[in-house]
């Protein structure tokens, strides 16, 4: 108990320290967003957003062996095997420099190909475009090798380490968008000289401090082919997943390209913005909770296990929440003042990746039960087959039907699938762990609180009228106060009710 308890502060310390790291980070995207769209242009920026997703779309390779080095790593520093760590740690790092050099030869032909050949790309713009995709390549690659060192920093769980070194990330990117500004030369070719250099640095530096701070982490001639053939085994299995999160995230991108041209990919990368800061405040969450989730289930508590996925769940989909539901009721006025100007399908396609966020990261969360289990098979199998399904779906819709969303419309559907099959999976490789329970009192109840909050708002909007300042904060503080006290009054247990007055009683002295 008095462990588990540690334990509990331990996650509840990183997760404010990754959202110091996350505000700040999303206080520089916001402020920067709109000068690069207005210094770019719209055509330019859309480019940017498409070639980079050509390279991206590569990383599905990366991203099998990604959760796999994750999971082995946690897994035995939860098994308190610190022998074996050193091992895990240089077949992942051998694996994955074989993974970018299979990665260069993929972008350097099939890519390549595709860029020169079937992107819509005016003439003049193609020498920057080409720019853009050799550094896409480089910063690919250090990424790709950089998977061990950001794997060993998560399963220590020294999340102040981003925070710290998010600060410094900053100022630079600050200096990029002044540079960018005052440059006199190729606006798209600056901006991707100095990303890339920017990412360059901080990875460089990620790998001192693991050298510098933990042991396995000193690269040594080791190999162990079970722990090879282990990994490749799992990884082979999370293959077909992120091949089909790939397909639908940057293939859905290069479709759009190729009926609609690059102004609608700069509505995709405002959407895919919009996106990532939002889900910035799940995955600190995540990124908090899923090594104490490894390492329970590696020690046998299962217990503790189920308990963590069920508090995170519901305090994922709240926190979520309470940005998603104001956004998705204020978007076109939110994008106007923070950009100026605002592609068209811009407004329609933020509010449907807010919709597919909050599944999304229910469904990320749920999967660590599986990879810790090391049952990845059926999740990969039958959600990427689900998930791969976009990519003929849409192009077949596109085709007959003049629906530029419905990718989107469609990934909320398959995320909704993945979300209760995944879930479904827990309950068998977790024997504590509740479907039922799970479908009803996490997912349905809370759904359908947020719907009747929605309706409230929506009632409050049509009596204010048009958008104004007035309208946003009316929205956001009503929006705010009813997901707050109906998720704390309906949406939770009495345990977990418990647990939130306790916390708040030892922290104001508030007595009983």
């Amino acid at each position: 108990m008095a462990n588990n308890t540690v334990n509990n502060k331990l996650i509840i310390r990183n997760t404010i320290m990754l959202y110091v790291r996350m505000a700040l980070s999303m206080f520089v995207a916001l402020f920067t967003s709109r000068i690069v769209l207005n210094t770019l242009g719209v055509e330019d920026y859309g480019i940017n957003g498409v070639v980079g997703g050509v390279v991206s779309f590569w990383g599905f390779l990366n991203s099998s062996m990604s959760a796999a080095t994750s999971r082995f790593i946690t897994f035995e520093m939860g098994r308190g095997n610190e022998r074996h760590l050193n091992v895990v740690f240089n077949c992942a790092f051998v694996v994955h420099l074989c993974i970018a050099v299979v990665v260069v030869a993929l972008a350097e032909t099939i890519g390549l190909w595709f860029l020169n050949n079937k992107l819509v790309i005016p003439s003049d713009r193609m020498m920057a475009a080409q720019w853009v995709y050799q550094l896409s390549i480089f910063s690919m690659v250090i990424g790709i090798t950089q998977v061990p060192y950001t794997a060993s920093i998560i399963s220590h769980e020294r999340m102040d380490i981003y925070a710290y070194t998010e600060l410094a990330n900053i100022l630079l990117k600050l200096l990029v968008v002044y540079l960018l500004v005052i440059g006199d030369f190729d606006k798209l070719i600056l901006y991707s000289i100095l990303t890339t250099v920017i990412s360059t640095g901080v990875v460089l530096f990620y790998r001192y401090f693991c050298f510098s701070h933990f042991e396995e982490c000193r690269f040594k001639r080791v190999w162990n082919a079970t722990v090879f053939w282990q990994m490749l085994t799992f990884s082979g299995w999370d293959f077909l997943g992120n091949l089909s999160v790939s397909v639908r995230g940057q293939g859905i991108g290069m479709l759009i390209n190729m009926f609609y041209g690059v102004a609608v990919n700069a509505a995709s990368g405002i959407a895919g913005q919009v996106q990532g800061v939002v889900m910035a405040f799940a995955s600190n969450v995540l990124m908090a909770v899923k090594p104490q989730i490894i390492k329970s289930y590696a020690r046998g508590d299962y217990e503790r296990t189920e308990t963590l996925i069920t508090y995170a769940s519901l305090g994922i989909f709240y926190l979520l929440m309470l940005l998603t539901v104001p956004i998705i009721l204020e978007t076109d006025f939110i994008l106007q003042l923070w950009l100026g100007i605002v592609p068209e399908y811009s407004v329609l396609f933020c509010r449907f990746v807010l919709i597919f966020n909050v599944f999304s990261a229910l469904a990320m969360l749920v999967l660590t039960v599986s990879h810790a289990a090391n049952k990845n098979k059926y999740p990969s199998l039958v959600n990427g087959i689900m998930y791969l399904s976009s990519l003929p779906v849409s192009y077949f819709v596109f085709c007959f039907f003049d629906l530029v969303w419905f990718p989107y419309f469609y990934n909320v559907l398959t995320m909704v699938g993945g979300v209760l099959f995944i879930g479904w999976l827990a309950s068998r490789y977790l024997n504590v762990f509740s479907f039922k329970g799970y479908v009803l009192n996490i997912l349905l109840r809370n759904i359908l609180i947020i719907i009747f909050i929605i309706g409230i708002v929506l009632y409050v909007q049509s009596l204010m009228g048009e958008e104004s300042w007035k309208r946003f904060w009316v929205t956001c503080i009503i929006s705010t106060v009813l997901i707050l006290f109906l998720g704390y009054v309906l949406g939770i247990n009495r345990e977990a009710r418990c647990l939130i007055y306790n916390f708040i009683s030892n922290k104001f002295k508030i007595r009983q």
